[in-house]
Protein backbone atom coordinates (compact mmCIF):
# COMPACT_ATOMS: atom_id res chain seq x y z
CA UNK A 1 0.00 0.00 0.00
CA UNK A 2 1.84 3.44 -1.38
CA UNK A 3 1.00 6.41 0.79
CA UNK A 4 -0.86 9.29 0.02
CA UNK A 5 0.00 13.04 0.26
CA UNK A 6 -1.51 16.14 -0.04
CA UNK A 7 -0.22 19.75 0.70
CA UNK A 8 -2.71 22.51 1.44
CA UNK A 9 -3.67 25.32 -0.81
CA UNK A 10 -1.26 27.69 1.06
CA UNK A 11 1.81 25.97 0.64
CA UNK A 12 1.17 25.77 -2.53
CA UNK A 13 0.24 29.02 -2.92
CA UNK A 14 3.95 29.96 -1.41
CA UNK A 15 5.21 27.36 -3.37
CA UNK A 16 4.33 28.63 -6.63
CA UNK A 17 5.52 32.65 -5.35
CA UNK A 18 8.68 31.10 -5.22
CA UNK A 19 8.78 29.94 -8.64
CA UNK A 20 7.85 33.45 -10.18
CA UNK A 21 10.43 34.93 -8.37
CA UNK A 22 8.40 36.99 -5.85
CA UNK A 23 10.96 35.91 -2.57
CA UNK A 24 10.29 38.28 -0.38
CA UNK A 25 6.36 38.07 -0.95
CA UNK A 26 7.11 33.80 -0.06
CA UNK A 27 8.38 34.80 3.14
CA UNK A 28 6.52 36.76 4.16
CA UNK A 29 3.62 34.90 3.42
CA UNK A 30 5.38 31.99 6.21
CA UNK A 31 5.58 34.44 9.18
CA UNK A 32 2.71 33.59 11.81
CA UNK A 33 2.18 30.05 10.00
CA UNK A 34 1.46 27.27 11.54
CA UNK A 35 1.77 23.66 10.07
CA UNK A 36 -0.51 20.88 10.89
CA UNK A 37 0.74 17.15 9.91
CA UNK A 38 -2.43 14.98 9.59
CA UNK A 39 -3.00 11.65 8.71
CA UNK A 40 -6.53 9.80 7.97
CA UNK A 41 -6.99 6.68 6.85
CA UNK A 42 -3.51 6.13 5.56
CA UNK A 43 -3.52 9.80 3.68
CA UNK A 44 -1.18 12.44 4.88
CA UNK A 45 -2.14 16.11 4.67
CA UNK A 46 -0.34 19.04 4.88
CA UNK A 47 -1.63 22.01 6.08
CA UNK A 48 -0.56 25.98 6.49
CA UNK A 49 -2.86 28.00 8.98
CA UNK A 50 -2.73 31.59 10.25
CA UNK A 51 -1.69 31.17 13.79
CA UNK A 52 -4.86 32.91 15.00
CA UNK A 53 -6.81 30.33 12.77
CA UNK A 54 -5.44 27.51 14.10
CA UNK A 55 -7.77 26.15 16.90
CA UNK A 56 -10.79 26.38 14.53
CA UNK A 57 -8.97 24.63 11.55
CA UNK A 58 -8.20 21.93 13.82
CA UNK A 59 -11.55 21.36 15.03
CA UNK A 60 -12.51 21.86 11.44
CA UNK A 61 -10.20 19.08 10.32
CA UNK A 62 -10.92 16.38 13.64
CA UNK A 63 -14.72 16.61 12.38
CA UNK A 64 -13.93 15.45 9.14
CA UNK A 65 -11.79 12.30 10.67
CA UNK A 66 -8.27 13.56 10.65
CA UNK A 67 -5.88 12.66 13.15
CA UNK A 68 -3.69 16.12 14.43
CA UNK A 69 -0.01 14.08 14.77
CA UNK A 70 1.76 17.48 15.18
CA UNK A 71 1.31 21.30 15.37
CA UNK A 72 4.76 23.63 14.12
CA UNK A 73 5.00 26.96 13.90
CA UNK A 74 6.36 27.81 10.42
Amino acid sequence: MSAQFFVSDATADLKRSHHHGDKEDGVAQVIGLRRLYCIRNGVFLLVDVPALDVDTKKSELILQGWLIEDDIPV
